[in-house]
């Protein structure tokens, strides 16, 4: 699972993401000169500059800028010498950290070409420095980077107040650097500058720019590490990328399911009746050989087949609740067999093929696909891409404000409105609830995605063929684990992904408790929800359990329920 960058690293190293504070003559960029500065002729932004060195930052804006990175993805303005980090423009993603073999490396600055080309955003500060000393050097220690989980961004994909975004920032490079100027005599290949190189010294006079990370505590870095040790965390470099233009758009919903440039794309369990998104009947989703269970399309079971309802030639294995292939399954049209899963939708493949679970876009886990024994059916499961957290406030805010959501009526009524978290400004990170199954299905839409259909909730929560009781494994629910009961006190939502032990095997979090969540089955005027809650009882966080609201319900939003969404791999 991607987790945020560790403070550690952002006060070592981010300077001034805010390069907004100055552009390249040092002048705040709130108030650019009218005049073209100095060096700003040399600041065109070549291929060398989207990788440019930030050891000339200044530290007095990392703490700002570590809140910035905290939640996600860095969108940026860079034009010329000037990067400005738009704090309110927001994109999903995180950085994830890769460890390298420690390398050592000095980049050597001995003209003003040099200059721009690797401290591009403050480079006329320091012109002087290098007119004086007739040489700036970098001496790094680089133990690895972190790395946007997203590429290929496009202004689509950005939301909020982002106009004058040009990039954003792919990666960040990790380490320990001294940024001083001043030629060294008798230099090689070993000087021993900030423990970089371990040869011949050298007679040196420098004066130190700037400095971060310790040098011995590079020393304790190894590929193995999921972060840099402590104090070689400095970041040294950025890499980054521009935004590709916006996708064309032809419907005023992303697609999920149908739609066509005339008829806007509907969740799964519905269809465009020529004004809106009806329920409609599930079994015309189904492929061939397939029926429509309530729950999803599965192989019914087969009388004189294998007495346990399992398709022919499976055997349905009484401790994990699946129907197990051993080979030689005969599959119905339309399907394909595949050794250890069973009968999958779509063409023959060859049976060794593997079955990892999808890549998926920030913010979701892959879930590999399968089958298992539902009360009426084999559900067959497709690989499929899942939040990994129920949708939060602070996200469902950013879709209202960006015209996608809607936020009417967005709220409980009675004595259920104490409980609701939209508006508050300290629950932000906690689920969105109180909404109702259309402003889920809206929202999911809005991301490209759409509501999970209830055998696709069940595979995930169920962790597939492990076949969990519970989302966390078999073993009692408790407040200590899961948000519900005594925890949080008083009663309500807790932070998503607070409690990790409630973590299916994909790395979901809450699946369990916090809230229960909207799935995009529908029956006759029924809506479902699965999962359980934080008022909820113990039965009620088993996989299999799963409340109905009549849609003429009024009011049809509640405290306890909330939403995740989800997508179809290679989507």
């Amino acid at each position: 699972m991607t987790h945020p960058p560790r403070a550690s690293w952002l006060l070592a190293g981010l300077a001034a993401a805010v390069a907004a504070a100055a552009a390249c003559a040092g002048q705040p960029h709130r108030s650019p000169p009218a005049f073209e500065p100095k060096g700003q002729t040399k600041c065109a932004l070549t291929k060398s500059q989207q990788r440019p060195l930030i050891v000339e930052w200044p530290s007095a804006d990392r703490l700002d800028l570590e809140a910035q990175a905290r939640k996600g993805i860095l969108v940026v303005r860079y034009e010329g010498c000037e990067m400005e980090v738009l704090r309110a423009c927001q994109v999903t993603g995180a950085y994830r950290y890769a460890a390298t073999t420690r390398q050592d490396d000095r980049v050597h600055i001995r003209d003003e070409d040099a200059l721009y080309a690797n401290i591009p955003v403050y480079a006329a500060k320091f012109e002087g420095a290098l007119k004086s000393a007739g040489e700036l050097t970098v001496a790094m220690s680089m133990v690895g980077r972190y790395e946007a989980t997203r590429t290929g961004l496009r202004r689509s994909d950005l939301v909020g107040e982002c106009s004058r975004a040009t990039h954003v920032i792919t990666s960040l490079t990790a380490g320990a650097f001294e940024f001083y100027s001043g030629a060294e005599q008798g230099k090689s290949a070993g000087v021993d500058v900030l423990g970089v190189g371990a040869g011949a010294k050298t007679s040196s006079v420098h004066t130190t720019l700037n400095r971060a990370g310790k040098p011995e505590a590079c020393d304790k870095a190894s590929v193995r590490d999921s972060e840099p040790p402590d104090g070689c965390g400095a970041l040294l470099r950025v890499e980054v990328a521009a935004l590709e233009p916006a996708a064309p758009v032809a419907l005023s919903v992303p697609p999920t399911v149908g739609g066509t440039a005339s008829t806007p794309a509907c969740a799964l369990g519905s269809a465009w009746d020529g004004t809106r998104c009806a329920p409609v009947r599930g079994d015309q989703f189904c492929a061939p050989g397939m029926e429509w269970s309530g729950n999803g399309c599965g192989i019914p079971w087969r009388a004189g087949g294998s007495g346990d309802g399992c398709p022919q030639g499976t055997s349905f294995d009484s401790k994990t609740k699946n129907c197990t292939v051993g080979g030689g399954a005969s599959c119905p049209q339309g399907t394909r067999f595949e050794e250890g899963r069973g009968c999958m939708a779509g063409p023959a493949l060859p049976q060794s093929a593997p079955s990892p679970a999808p890549r998926c876009p920030a913010g979701m886990a892959g879930v590999s696909g399968g089958a298992f024994r539902g009360s009426t059916s084999v559900m067959m499961v497709l690989p499929f891409c899942m939040d990994t957290t129920e949708v939060t406030v602070d996200a469902y805010k950013a879709c209202v404000e960006a015209r996608k959501c809607t936020a009417d009526n967005l709220g409980c009524d009675g004595e259920y409105a104490r409980w609701a978290n939209y508006g508050v400004a300290y629950r932000g990170n906690h689920p969105v609830n109180c909404v109702s199954w259309t402003q889920a299905v809206q929202y999911c839409a809005a991301q490209g995605k759409r509501l999970p259909a209830a055998h696709e909730w069940e595979w995930a929560a169920r962790s597939g063929l492990e076949a969990r009781k519970y989302p966390w494994g078999d073993s009692a629910p408790s407040s200590s684990n899961l948000c519900f009961g005594s925890k949080p006190t008083p009663p309500g939502t807790c932070a998503v992904g607070s409690f990790r032990g409630d973590t299916s095997v994909y790395a979901i979090h809450d699946l369990g408790g916090n809230v229960s969540e909207w799935i995009s089955n529908v029956s006759g005027g029924w809506q479902y929800a699965r999962g359980g809650a934080w008022n909820g009882r113990d039965s009620d966080f088993e996989v299999e359990h799963e409340t109905s609201h009549w849609t003429g319900n009024k009011p049809d939003r509640y405290p306890y329920i909330g939403f995740r969404c989800v997508q179809t791999a290679g989507r």
